[in-house]
């Protein structure tokens, strides 16, 4: 790959649980588009939580196509 890239968080705030090692969270992320990939819609990314015990859905919160504001 070539060219440059921005980096952006999109979630924050995992918790582990400290009794089980190793403390790992969040875990895999999954891109899904639920209606099918359709140009201009950002997918919502599915991700195992790992060291909380969680599954998270991250939905796109946001208001135009350069915002990339996820909500879980």
């Amino acid at each position: 790959m070539n060219g440059e890239f921005i980096k952006e968080t999109i979630a924050t705030g995992f918790k582990n649980q400290p009794a089980l090692p190793p403390g790992m969270s969040p875990g895999f992320p999954y891109a899904i588009w639920p209606n099918g990939k359709q140009d201009g819609e950002m997918a919502h990314i599915f991700v195992a939580g790992d060291g909380d015990f969680k599954f998270h859905v991250l939905y796109p919160s946001y208001d135009n196509d350069e915002d990339f504001s996820f909500t879980d």
